[in-house]
């Protein structure tokens, strides 16, 4: 009977920590358009703000690069990067926006080399110039079915690293 209660009380902490471990994977934010179009996000519930869970177990990005540091050791293998996806909006995603206004991020590992920039395009063309950074804030969206896809370009050559998988989404 005392080796049961025993087995139970271990089994039960396996699994808080399985699922402290897993839960710790997700932050919680909420975003919210306020009545000028702007897009805020916050770890704060807001008045009108929808909840969105964020999967901080990927790399979106990390710290920059100093100048003494060399390429990492992808670059140097000429390996492409390991993750390269359109995080937000997720595939089959409904937006609701009268303005036509979407943010979206891109999910990159290992980070972006200061060799490449990123662009984002939406149904086969390019939005705006290639950037440096995975977070695209786009406006006048019309209203229908998209695709969005993320291409990794050299900034030396102009030619595509690599390109992610397109996601569908459909703006009301």
């Amino acid at each position: 009977m005392i080796l049961n209660s025993h087995l139970n009380l271990t089994l039960m902490f396996i699994l808080s920590m399985l699922f402290a471990t897993a839960t710790a994977e997700q932050k919680i934010m909420y975003k919210k358009i306020d009545k000028n179009g702007r897009v805020i996000f916050t770890d704060k519930a807001l008045p009108g703000a929808k909840k969105i869970s964020i999967d901080i177990s990927r790399n979106v990005i990390t710290r920059p690069r100093t100048a003494e540091e060399s390429l990492d050791e992808t670059e140097a293998k000429g390996l492409p990067y390991s993750i390269i996806s359109i995080e937000q909006p997720a595939n089959n995603e409904i937006i609701r926006d009268r303005n036509g206004n979407l943010y979206a991020i891109v999910a990159l590992t290992p980070q972006l080399s200061r060799k490449h920039s990123i662009i984002l395009s939406m149904d086969d063309s390019p939005i705006g110039e290639k950037q440096k950074v995975p977070y695209f804030n786009l406006t006048k969206v019309k209203r229908g079915d998209h695709q969005l896809t993320a291409q990794i370009v050299n900034d030396e050559t102009g030619d595509i690293i690599q390109t992610s998988k397109s996601i569908s989404f459909r703006m009301r």
